[in-house]
């Protein structure tokens, strides 16, 4: 199974079979399935991925980038 991090881009297929690209915002395993949290078209979006080569394609990888937050002083 395909392994996601924070700001892969992604392609994945709607339910209409539109073509839709998103960035990766959180994947978590849970039993055989990986649920994804997108952003994608101005909108958050969680997709369910059961491994299957159809269903999402990886784009690019995103070197796990990590937000940085402010540190106040």
């Amino acid at each position: 199974m395909i392994e996601f991090y924070s700001g892969d881009l992604i392609e994945t297929i709607t339910y209409k079979g539109q073509i839709v690209y998103g960035i990766v915002l959180e994947s978590v395993v849970r039993f055989h399935y990986t649920e994804l949290r997108i952003w994608s078209r101005s909108k958050i979006i969680a997709i369910v991925h059961d491994g299957n080569k159809g269903g999402v394609k990886l784009i690019q990888r995103g070197n796990n980038e990590e937000r940085i937050t402010r540190k106040t002083i």
